[in-house]
């Protein structure tokens, strides 16, 4: 039994790491503009759909007086099935846009999908801009053996047992829906003033700095 835990440890790991949520945001623009620019980007959200099964059993044990107990066959499996995705992007801070899918994706399926979508900047400054992906799962776990039994009487050089006597045990038979978030890198925007306002702006500086230097007159 301890070679069969370790394995179904493995198992349990490689399937986590399987089903993990991959969410990548990347401009497909320029990311400095100008006041009123846009910037485009491609989200896009990768996710494997856990199916594994896995059975084992004990080998028959020898004969021995008294009671016996056989774990003729141990099975365990899990599923999984992505019923809903909702999509967002938007500056750190403020209101994401939102791209909802019911993907329906079946277990042992590698769904993926994109989105693109253009976000605006009216004024500027530095802006962060990050994508998220909430994530609906429905899972089922499913865990049991077939299990044998009988007795044995007799002396130590001579035991006779009744036949063996098997029955199905249910042991875990668990279903779910689970709600994840995965998120992505942040992207860096840059929104600068247009030509036209840098240039108002300085000639309204230099027409400052003239009358800083205008000498006062007194009166005559």
């Amino acid at each position: 039994m301890r070679i069969l835990s370790l394995t179904l440890l493995s198992l349990a790991a490689m399937g986590a790491q399987a089903g993990t949520a991959y969410l990548d945001l990347s401009p497909q623009s320029p990311t400095t503009v100008p006041v009123g620019g846009t910037v485009s980007f491609l989200v896009e959200f990768r996710q494997y759909q856990e199916n594994w099964s896995f059975d084992n059993g004990a080998g028959e044990p020898s004969p021995d007086i008294g009671f016996q107990t056989w774990q003729s066959y141990f099975y365990e499996s899990w599923h999984d099935t992505l019923t809903a995705l909702k999509l967002q992007v938007g500056l750190l801070g403020g209101v994401p846009l939102e791209h909802s899918l019911q993907p329906g994706a079946l277990p042992g399926t590698d769904y993926s999908t994109n989105w693109l979508v253009s976000l605006p900047f009216t004024q500027p400054g530095s802006y962060t801009v990050r994508a998220g992906a909430q994530i609906t799962q429905d899972k089922d776990l499913r865990r049991g053996a077939t299990v044998g039994t009988r007795e044995c009487v007799g002396f130590e050089n001579s035991v006779q047992c009744d036949s063996w006597s098997f029955h199905d045990e249910l042991w875990e038979d668990a279903a779910w829906t689970e709600l994840t978030w995965a998120e992505s890198t942040a992207v860096s925007v840059f929104v600068v003033p247009e030509p036209s306002s840098l240039m108002l702006w300085a000639a309204a500086v230099a027409g400052l700095a003239g009358l800083a230097r205008v000498p006062c007159r007194g009166r005559g």
